[in-house]
């Protein structure tokens, strides 16, 4: 019993801090890059990686790609490589579209950022 009360005090304070953190920034706040940050090059090296919300963000991303064709590219995650610009590690993903390959670089830790920008090389959807 006494363990069932504790996990729900938890949750209870977990959703307070949220709560209080959305309210403090509000859910459309501007994301701000800090004066530190230096970022070089296009969209998508790793000087200046793609941001997005965690692993689902960065499939949706790609997935919005489109190449040259018009169609969506075929990805796979190469693996994660040193911190970026913004400090956090980042992700590699090779993406082809017909005979065109490239490496892009996500930083996944950006909450509820959808970039809206292609990479060099492709256009995107946005909704």
């Amino acid at each position: 019993m006494a363990k069932k009360m504790m996990i729900g005090c938890l949750t209870l304070v977990c959703v307070m801090v949220c709560a209080w953190a959305e309210d403090m920034e509000g859910p459309d706040a501007p994301i701000t890059v800090p004066v530190e940050t230096k970022l070089a090059g296009p969209l998508g090296v790793r000087n200046n990686p793609v941001r997005c919300d965690m692993p689902r963000g960065e499939r949706a991303y790609l997935a919005r790609l489109r190449g040259p064709d018009g169609q969506p590219p075929r990805f796979y995650r190469v693996g994660s490589y040193a911190p970026g610009p913004y400090g956090n590690i980042l992700d590699g993903y090779r993406v082809t579209s017909g005979t065109n390959t490239v490496m892009i670089f996500m930083d996944m830790y950006h909450p509820c950022f959808i970039e809206t920008n292609a990479v060099p090389g492709f256009t995107i959807v946005n909704e």
